[in-house]
């Protein structure tokens, strides 16, 4: 029998031993803290990175339970992660519980977080370390952190050189992404290049008024997207593409995969836009020139323009809009058309086009993949790795591909009841 002494010193030892080991782990690596408090209600998690200096790569974010059950563990494998801003939870919270148990009764794994702060670097280890677990996409509610990325030579784009946000890189999650000249924007992506994971956003800020105005906007969206999911917001199933008279004439556009081919050739445009839109697509296609702020059909001729505030007033009959415009998609410009799109009063559900300026973007093949029952973010993640194999890794075509809304919703004949009609092997049941 040992002797008390004996005892003690291997005990001591021991304990030195796994100081020693925590401390090599915390040194090398990133970590994460988990704490629970007594009644389970809730897990902070805190996830650092300690290579240079760490306030450049922190991000603060804890997982709470829904409706006040315990949160998700971790060995859970939830396929979709709801990322809050912490600024919006408490007035959103109802609808955001409400909208994660709709996406469980549909037969899909949930974790819910609150976003309290960070930076893109921090925010993209987080969904690293998420999808070691089986994370396939996640849903950024809120202002949470951008990720600049510049290009300094594209040829047949205007402008030639850009700076804009890439939704990309929290996409591709073992990708390299540096910044080459050190002024703190990325400019460079390599290694594999095809994206792990699907992102979407929905920020309501910028959209003309206060704080109040934003959650007005977002109380409204989650209230669309459950009377979608139950059927009682419905609209024909059927789509439309709508060409301005140059991207047809330069690129031969093909409308076969569309009920409807809309072309802007004369100077009445806007009485078309609009009187199309109200009789009603589920799906529609904008293939115009524009910005941020407005889509423009034809210039030859005055009034070839439908700005911002038209489409937030009048609010076109549309759920989901593919938009090949430049910098249709730039979500971080006050009143960006795209947002104006999905927050309309009844409808606008998802949006997808480009952050940066763009040649023509050709959705054919995410199209294909919606007619096969895929959700948005599934559908939007194969269509971006085609893309990127398609222009042979060119971020002046890709770099800004980016989708805002409800990634999980499906077109309307795949969807009943709030269940999805599609099994774990992505086929209809």
């Amino acid at each position: 029998m040992m002797n008390k002494k004996r005892i003690q010193y291997i005990s001591t030892v021991k304990g030195i031993i796994v100081l020693c080991c925590i401390a090599v782990i915390v040194t090398i690596g990133s970590y994460i803290v988990l704490s629970k408090p007594d009644d389970g209600s809730e897990i902070d998690v805190f996830l650092e990175s300690l290579v240079g200096d760490p306030s450049d790569s922190d991000i603060r974010i804890r997982q709470i339970g829904v409706d006040g059950a315990k949160p998700i563990q971790w060995n859970s494998h939830p396929h979709l992660s709801v990322i809050v801003e912490n600024r919006l939870y408490s007035e959103l919270k109802q609808a955001i519980i409400r909208y994660c148990l709709d996406i469980e009764k549909a037969g899909e794994s949930v974790a819910l977080y609150l976003f309290d702060g960070g930076t893109a670097a921090g925010l993209r280890q987080f969904l690293q370390l998420r999808n070691q677990s089986g994370l396939q996409g996640a849903f950024f509610i809120g202002s949470l952190p951008l990720a600049w990325f510049y290009t300094g030579h594209c040829p047949l784009m205007e402008p030639v050189s850009e700076r804009f946000p890439s939704d990309v890189y929290f996409m591709d999650l073992d990708g390299i992404f540096e910044d080459l000249d050190g002024d703190s924007v990325l400019d460079s992506h390599k290694g594999d290049l095809s994206p792990e994971i699907w992102i979407s956003r929905l920020n309501a800020s910028g959209l003309s008024g206060t704080e109040q105005k934003e959650i007005d906007f977002l109380k409204n969206y989650f209230d669309k997207v459950r009377r979608y999911r139950s059927g009682d917001l419905a609209l024909p199933q059927r789509s439309i593409a709508i060409v301005s008279a140059e991207k047809h004439d330069k690129l031969n556009f093909d409308g076969t995969a569309f009920d409807e081919v809309l072309f802007a050739d004369n100077s009445d445009i806007r009485y078309r836009f609009f009187k199309k839109l109200r009789e009603g697509y589920e799906l529609v296609q904008i293939a115009a020139n524009g910005s941020p702020y407005q889509h423009i059909f034809n210039s030859d001729f005055q009034n070839h323009s439908i700005a911002w505030e038209d489409i937030l007033i009048s609010d076109p009959a549309g759920f989901f809009f593919l938009m090949g415009g430049p910098a249709v998609l730039r979500y971080t410009s006050e009143n960006n058309i795209a947002k104006c799109h999905i927050f309309g009063k009844s409808n606008g559900l998802v949006a997808a086009g480009s952050t940066k300026g763009s040649r023509w973007i050709s959705f054919q093949r995410l199209i294909d993949r919606l007619n096969r029952g895929d959700n948005f973010g599934f559908a939007f993640k194969h269509w971006l790795s085609e893309q990127i194999l398609t222009h042979s890794g060119n971020t002046c075509v890709y770099g800004g591909y980016a989708m805002i809304g409800d990634p999980m919703l499906q077109l309307q004949r795949f969807q009943r009841n709030g269940f999805s009609l599609m099994d774990k092997k992505n086929k209809i049941r």
